[in-house]
């Protein structure tokens, strides 16, 4: 007999008074639930939501070393992911180590049996060789510690994995630290480190000369025109702009050639 209840939204079926439990009603269920969940990972059964920060602490000495990952944001995880199928997170400082100078270490993230029930049973493994990749295994970082103080690699071709709401609320990564992208199309604004960069334009025009002026329509206000002419016999350069219209004055020859940059709004 089915089960008398269903959920809101999937209709999972789900126990009412009086229900028995049969395989065939787990079966239905169960299989509802890793239906939707191969549909909301697009059957990704491994892969990092959230990493926190990396550094290299040293002993005294500086003889060896321990590769910490803590929390970047307040309340936020220094790893959460899924490996074989299963959620691990941490938000507590992960030590990894020890470390020694000279070597160069390849680390992981690790399932470990009791994942199903405690998301924080994973461990994190340095390793002096490249190990085999696999549902249990997934790579986390790469430690150098031949020179100075060491680094750490964190672009190892990871998988990451992000749900829409926290893609859009906060200021992570979603598509690892380095990306590369054939063509990109920004529709409104793009700034690095604060600073807004504008699109360009180019056109040509030939000069005025003797001090006359040639001017330039744009489709939209230009901040900033950098002219470059095909002859020396231009002359000095120099241009004002006017809502739309940039004009393009010259002391030399008339008819040369210029190439202009516009920084547009």
């Amino acid at each position: 007999m089915p089960y008398k209840f269903k959920t809101q939204f999937y209709r999972i079926p789900v126990m009412g008074e009086g229900d028995m439990l049969t395989e065939e009603q787990e079966w239905i269920q169960m299989s509802t639930i890793d239906n939707l969940l191969q549909a909301a990972m697009f059957g990704c059964r491994k892969a990092y939501l959230e990493e926190g920060s990396y550094s290299i602490e040293w002993d005294r000495n500086h003889s060896s070393c321990h590769l910490h990952i803590r929390p970047s944001l307040q309340d936020g995880y220094s790893l959460l992911g899924i490996i074989n199928g299963r959620l691990f997170s941490s938000m507590e400082d992960i030590s990894v180590g020890t470390l020694y100078t000279d070597a160069v270490y390849h680390v992981y993230v690790e399932y470990q049996n009791g994942l199903e029930t405690d998301a924080q049973c994973f461990s994190v493994n340095a390793y002096l060789e490249p190990q085999k990749e696999n549902d249990c295994r997934m790579k986390l970082c790469v430690v150098d510690t031949t020179e100075g103080d060491g680094t750490v690699d964190a672009d190892v071709n990871k998988i990451y994995a992000k749900n829409i709401l926290a893609h859009t609320m906060d200021s992570t990564n979603p598509h690892g630290r380095v990306q590369a992208q054939d063509e990109l199309q920004v529709k409104e604004s793009l700034s690095v480190k604060g600073n807004p960069v504008h699109g360009v334009v180019f056109k040509k025009a030939s000069s005025a000369g003797n001090g006359g002026a040639v001017e330039v329509i744009f489709d939209s206000e230009p901040l900033f025109l950098t002219v470059c002419p095909e002859s020396l016999g231009a002359g000095e350069i120099a241009w004002t702009i006017d809502g739309n219209t940039a004009r393009v004055f010259n002391s030399g020859s008339e008819g040369v050639v210029l190439n202009i940059r516009a920084d547009m709004k």
